[in-house]
């Protein structure tokens, strides 16, 4: 059941959420608990739950799962993203401090606070440049704000592009943004932020779904929410005067997350689970 193990309890948190303004008719209201109903009913008969971490664990526990029959089955990264590359950078050179996105421009990505805090970092004559993998519904809009903020410079969108190719330009940038919209499942872990913290990567994030529980203890960099461009701002300046210090921690929690997110540790989960079925 993955890291989102009931569909409805994410939707739900979406249509929670004012700044995404769905459509939140009375049928889809219906039909959504009835889906939850059964969901429910799902994991009361299973014979066996994986799921993928423990809050996962937890709220298939208090929809009716046994504690017994729920296993713990992390996810694991392509090989291509096992690759790491770390760059150095610093600050009194006055190269460019190059950040990464990687996404499906949608309006649970928070690119916009990003694309205002880039306008005061220009102003500011802080040098940076953005890289925004993906396409979606909102990027003709983030390209307006771009364009309009004479950004041109310091905003690439390099459109889609296939996962190993994400692996590879990941590995040219020193840092990844990754902003959400808090309102979403409380046990959700995004791939892009496991993938990102693989390749051993320094993240700016917010606390959205299950993603603090990947950082800690290390979660300076981990903001109550993605909305004011300038606390992004000082994020960023943090980064660029001290990135050893984030560097460093990076390659820790990569190390960490190697030990239970693998595909060998995944399949030993699987299939040693299985055989129990079985027998």
């Amino acid at each position: 059941m993955g890291c989102t193990p009931f569909s409805t309890i994410e939707r739900n948190a979406f249509y929670r959420n004012p700044t995404l303004k769905p459509k939140y008719k009375l049928l889809t209201n219906i039909l959504m608990k009835m889906e939850f109903q059964f969901e429910k009913y799902l994991v009361r008969k299973a014979d066996l739950i994986f799921v993928e971490n423990k809050q996962a664990k937890k709220l298939v526990e208090k929809f009716g799962g046994k504690s017994s029959k729920i296993v713990l089955a992390p996810y694991y990264v392509q090989d291509y993203f096992l690759t790491t590359r770390e760059l150095k950078y610093s600050f009194k050179d006055g190269e460019p401090l190059i950040v990464g996105y990687t996404g499906r421009f949608h309006k649970y990505d928070k690119l916009a606070p990003l694309i205002d805090a880039t306008k005061i970092l220009k102003d500011q004559g802080f040098p940076i440049i953005i890289k925004l993998i993906g396409d979606g519904p909102t990027k003709a809009e983030i390209q307006n704000k771009v364009k309009s903020l004479n950004l041109g410079d310091n905003v690439q969108f390099l459109g889609p592009k296939p996962h190993e190719m994400v692996s590879k330009v990941i590995d040219t940038e020193h840092m990844l943004i990754l902003p959400m919209v808090n309102n979403i499942c409380p046990s959700t872990v995004p791939i892009k932020m496991l993938e990102g913290i693989i390749k051993g990567k320094v993240i700016l994030t917010n606390k959205a779904g299950n993603i603090l529980s990947l950082f800690n203890p290390y979660t300076d960099l981990v903001l109550e929410d993605f909305s004011d461009p300038k606390i992004i701002v000082e994020k960023i300046i943090d980064i660029a005067h001290n990135y050893d210090k984030y560097q460093e921690i990076a390659q820790i929690l990569r190390n960490r997350h190697l030990e239970t997110h693998n595909q060998e540790y995944f399949y030993k989960q699987v299939v040693e689970n299985l055989r129990t079925i079985k027998s």
